[in-house]
């Protein structure tokens, strides 16, 4: 699946870069802008993880302390007042989990933790002030992961992957360069199951753009 979203992400790029959706003739709704937001993640409460060959559970931490933050910035090109192209970045905060042998032991604290660059295509419908999108495209996904016990930091790994990215939001324009944007995003299976392990990514976030 990577491969072919590896593939998903430079057609995107292509597609733009060659003009083959800009209009004939460019209108005010066509345009450059800028967003920032941001909100909140949840990944999966249970997974599975191999490290090393062996198979662990990794059951997230009710108590745990760290935030469960996120914070986005995108770049975007409106080719008219339907379809935009959008590149950004996804910054999600850690989670804790307790892991877990197959005997149920506890083995120690897991942490897991996502960022990347998205590419997405945004399809609009204006209704006036307000406008419900969507956007399909690719997550470039760096997931980081880390086992403490005791203070003592017992593993570490990092994997780089390509994954899907939907999402679903509502913006409201309240001038014709100002908007504020609602949307909740999901990622499934982020991660390399054999090195990180994967988790569901889902992520809520406020946000606002600016047109140029």
């Amino acid at each position: 699946m990577h491969i072919k979203l590896h593939r998903i992400g430079c057609a995107l790029a292509l597609m733009a870069a060659s003009g083959l959706l800009t209009p004939a003739h460019a209108d005010e709704d066509s345009g450059w802008y800028l967003g920032a937001g941001i909100g909140h993640v949840d990944y999966a409460d249970k997974g599975t993880v191999r490290i090393a060959g062996e198979t662990f559970t990794a059951t997230e931490r009710s108590d745990s302390d760290d935030p469960s933050s996120s914070i986005s910035f995108w770049i975007g090109y409106r080719f008219n007042r339907h379809v935009s192209l959008e590149a950004g970045y996804l910054d999600n905060a850690q989670a804790d989990f307790t892991l877990t042998n197959a005997a149920e032991v506890p083995l120690g604290t897991f942490v897991f933790a996502t960022e990347g660059a998205t590419l997405a295509f945004v399809g609009g419908l204006p209704l006036g002030k307000w406008e419900p999108y969507a956007r399909l495209g690719v997550w470039y996904t760096q997931t980081d992961v880390r086992i403490w016990k005791d203070g003592v930091r017992l593993f570490a790994h990092r994997e780089r992957s390509a994954e899907l990215l939907t999402s679903l939001g509502l913006a409201y324009n309240f001038t014709a360069h100002w908007r504020a944007r609602l949307e909740l995003s999901f990622v499934p299976d982020a991660g390399e199951r054999t090195g990180t392990g994967a988790s569901n990514v889902g992520v809520a976030t406020v946000g606002f753009t600016y047109r140029f």
